[in-house]
């Protein structure tokens, strides 16, 4: 079986088991991710990004939904693979291999890449895998800090980034998956996907949240709100792209262990949000922030349901 074979049938396996064995392997993830980052001086908690904390509650509890959107995003690329190389050869893999220790940035390195159209690029082939994106909050003195020991724990944890070796990242979600279908707990995880925030950068960027949406809307413009946070891909950089904090804030951000003056915060934003807007024009500005697959994602009825609980949760806090 080929990578991309084995990245397509992986990808989509691990979505089709919405068991409370897979919730349950998410739930053990963060929980090792929390005991690996809680140790550190400096440490001030962290929150939950994407899947599955769109979807699911605070501590991981209900049910997993299908997204079949998914579906048709893995089904794309097999797609794309056959139309550009039905040999079914895909170059990049050789490449990987021979130089997987000397690619810091598969973005970078691979980008402009004669060999190979754009969309069927390493990093284009790794965004079909899941992965647990987290986000530490650390005192802004310790960040510095942080970052190196937090290189060797993540290593020493085997949590890691998909660059580290992206063949095997893709080798390692097909194990995983399999295991989920043959009802076994997984001993490996899928890719981390983490990010360092400071403490006052993180209690900012959640005071300008209200304020750049009020202000956007009553000008006629998306809102927002940029930030580019430290991201470990191999090693700490900062990525190329700017997060727009906006929707990552209405969408999905969940969090763990903030302390009391960052807690209030966040829930006298969230109320604030939910009181001046209805669920509708929020839903507007999350499909007008995030990316354009979103809106196929909302025809799932439970990530519809799941929405409305959240927003009505943030009015009642």
């Amino acid at each position: 079986m080929n990578i991309i074979d084995k990245t397509v049938i992986g990808s989509t396996r691990y979505e089709q088991e919405n068991t409370d064995l897979k919730r349950m392997y998410l739930l053990n993830y963060l929980k090792k991710y929390r005991e690996v980052v809680s140790q550190l001086t400096g440490y001030n908690g962290f929150f939950g990004l994407g899947y599955p904390f769109y979807a699911l509650g605070n501590n991981l509890e209900g049910n997993l939904p299908i997204i079949y959107e998914q579906f048709r995003y893995n089904y794309e690329l097999y797609q794309i693979f056959q139309e550009h190389f039905p040999d079914e050869i895909w170059p990049c893999e050789k490449c990987l291999k021979e130089k997987v220790y000397d690619m810091p940035d598969l973005k970078k390195i691979c980008y402009n890449c004669p060999d190979v159209p754009k969309k069927i690029s390493p990093r284009k082939v790794i965004n079909r895998l899941p992965d647990m994106d987290l986000c530490l909050v650390v005192k802004d003195e310790y960040k510095e800090n942080i970052k190196t020991k937090l290189l060797y724990l993540f290593e020493k944890n085997k949590l890691q980034t998909s660059d580290v070796d992206p063949l095997e990242t893709i080798e390692k979600m097909y194990r995983i998956s399999n295991d989920l279908k043959n009802g076994k707990m997984p001993t490996e995880y899928i890719p981390l996907d983490t990010h360092i925030f400071e403490y006052s950068t993180l209690y900012d960027l959640i005071s300008e949240v209200e304020p750049v949406i009020d202000k956007s809307l009553k000008i006629g413009k998306v809102p927002y709100l940029p930030t580019f946070p430290d991201s470990l891909r191999k090693s700490w950089q900062k990525d190329d792209t700017a997060i727009n904090f906006i929707f990552d804030f209405l969408y999905s951000f969940t969090e763990y262990d903030f302390d009391q003056q960052l807690l209030q915060k966040l829930k006298e934003t969230r109320k604030l949000i939910a009181d001046k807007y209805t669920n509708e024009q929020i839903e507007k500005i999350i499909k007008a922030t995030g990316p354009s697959s979103l809106t196929r994602r909302y025809e799932c009825p439970t990530l519809k349901l799941k929405f409305n609980e959240r927003i009505n949760r943030w009015r009642n806090e």
